[in-house]
């Protein structure tokens, strides 16, 4: 790696690694924290990331841990940073058998290979630019088959499988992955990542979906009914809203349980929850300091935002969005939502007998900020063919 932290940070990370024997977990408190692993990632300690991976798995198998704190413990792997892949390369060479090192790697891929497909319906994504997303994945598989054969329970691998099977050869059925990992780590974020696999641009059907959900789901622990609509309602809002929305927004609309509250506020936001308290739970998630929906805030606001005495939410989320793209810009500079936030600017449109103006938030962006966004979005081409080229030398494909 080119980039290093100052001498003073190596310092740190390795005091607190070398202090430690296995049995010494107590004192390994802050790498869990986000601002910590990213202290000894950035500064390529690689001793400590791999002990630290190590560590937070054997408490996930423990009980310590759950599913989530697993997938988080591995995010940064999904960022845009250079920084980091050349992390992930050092790690490789220094454990090459590590689960967690080449579960990093498939995120990394993961990552380039939908940075260069874009999000644009199949019509509109250039030839080139679907083979190298094909590619990326096709070697991301490689890395999770890999970490998958080595750590079984590792959630992080088995997710980067489900999420990997619509563009990649897995090397195994996808029900028998998704049987596996309910046996061995039974969790619902499994059971909704698999659902990935009905997406109909892909094949899949909304039967199946129906079936992973009246499977899989009473598997989640202390599952009950509640647990499997709401596994159908997230399959319906994810991929298959033309055929199940009357189904779903019947349940949102008469079942009263809290669990279900987050598809509420999207149907909320969409008009798709009609009753009294609409308005309400949308303005009381918008009043939460980390939300930075911003799609959600203009859905209110086109529908509320010209009542009397109704505050536009559009404003202050962004406003937080906004702050939020900017601490993480520093870690994932070349995503491309990110800079989005930074580029919008808020529009208030007023009309009286005069006509229309338009008024913007005070800290829109400069022509300046702007053509440096637009740099970060040209940079990212050469991250991205870096990844390619580094994929192209890479091992071959490991079967379970």
């Amino acid at each position: 790696m080119n980039f290093r932290y100052p001498a003073t940070v190596l310092v740190l990370c390795s005091a607190l690694f070398l202090s430690l024997s296995p049995g010494q977990t107590q004192e390994y408190k802050p790498f869990i924290t986000r601002e910590y692993l990213r202290l000894a990632i950035y500064g390529g300690d690689i001793d400590t990331v791999e002990y630290t991976m190590r560590l937070r798995q054997e408490k996930f198998l423990t009980g310590e841990l759950n599913s989530d704190n697993m997938r988080w413990t591995f995010s940064d792997f999904t960022k845009t940073d250079p920084r980091v892949y050349a992390f992930v390369d050092d790690w490789l060479q220094a454990y090459p058998n590590s689960p967690y090192a080449h579960i990093a790697r498939a995120w990394n891929y993961f990552t380039a290979g939908w940075a260069v497909r874009g999000t644009r319906f199949a019509n509109r994504t250039h030839a080139d630019a679907f083979a190298q997303h094909y590619f990326l994945h096709a070697k991301a598989s490689e890395h999770a088959r890999r970490a998958y054969q080595l750590a079984p329970k590792l959630v992080p691998a088995s997710d980067a499988l489900l999420r990997l099977a619509n563009t990649a050869d897995i090397g195994i059925d996808h029900e028998v992955l998704i049987k596996r990992i309910m046996r061995d780590t039974p969790n619902y974020g499994s059971v909704y990542r698999a659902l990935n696999n009905t997406h109909t641009g892909y094949g899949g059907t909304s039967a199946r979906a129906w079936d992973i959900c009246d499977t899989y789901a009473p598997l989640v622990p202390s599952a009950d009914e509640i647990t499997v609509i709401g596994c159908k309602i997230d399959a319906a809002i994810e991929y298959h809203w033309k055929t199940h929305r009357d189904w779903a927004t019947s349940k949102l609309n008469t079942l009263e349980d809290d669990r279900l509250l987050g598809q509420r506020r999207w149907a909320a936001a969409y008009g798709h929850y009609v009753k009294p308290d609409a308005r309400k739970i949308l303005a009381e998630y918008f009043d939460l300091e980390d939300t930075i929906n911003v799609k959600f805030a203009e859905q209110y606001d086109q529908r509320w935002g010209n009542l009397p005495n109704v505050a536009l939410a559009t404003p202050k989320v962004l406003e937080r969005a906004r702050a939020h793209a900017r601490k993480e810009l520093q870690y994932d500079p070349y995503n491309h939502w990110l800079i989005g936030l930074l580029e919008r600017r808020f529009q208030k449109v007023k009309s009286d007998k005069n006509g229309e103006t338009s008024e913007f938030l005070p800290d829109a962006p400069t022509r300046a900020e702007r053509a440096g966004y637009l740099r970060r979005k040209l940079g990212a081409v050469d991250v991205h063919l870096s990844s390619i080229k580094v994929a192209a030398s890479e091992m071959k494909a490991v079967k379970l």
